[in-house]
């Protein structure tokens, strides 16, 4: 009868140790779940919500005009570069409202013109146009 008592209270303990191991598995594998369906819901939020401001080339429409340029007093020290040319300053929408930013000399390109970067507006507000390099 003690062997007996003996055996049983040996197979119980083992199936204890047995459903605790299985018990802290199944929470890892909780743990597990829960980290990739975060990770795959990061993943399609940031698939519909980067894309609007990712494209090369997006416009970003700004309804209020912006301010009028300042008149600003600029001692240009030396280019450069030996062509270099003076790219003015301009007020950038920084998404809540407009922050001046400095001229600086831009690189020429030969056989390039240097075209101002500016404000303009249409039907959906106001955007900007960067400085860029047009062809002669």
């Amino acid at each position: 009868m003690r062997d007996f008592l003996a055996q049983q209270l040996y197979y119980a303990g083992v199936t204890f140790e047995i459903n605790r191991y299985l018990r802290i598995i199944a929470i890892q594998e909780d743990r597990a779940m829960k980290k990739i369906k975060a990770l795959a819901l990061a993943g399609l939020l940031s698939a519909f919500l980067l894309p609007q401001v990712s494209f090369a080339g997006a416009r970003i429409y700004v309804r209020i005009g912006p301010p009028t340029p300042r008149h600003v007093t600029v001692v240009k020290v030396n280019k450069p570069h030996k062509h270099a040319v003076w790219a003015s300053g301009h007020w950038q929408w920084n998404g809540k409202k407009y922050v001046w930013i400095e001229g600086r000399w831009v690189k020429p390109r030969t056989g390039y013109v240097y075209v101002p970067g500016r404000w303009q507006h249409n039907r959906h507000g106001w955007y900007w146009v960067s400085g860029h390099w047009k062809r002669i």
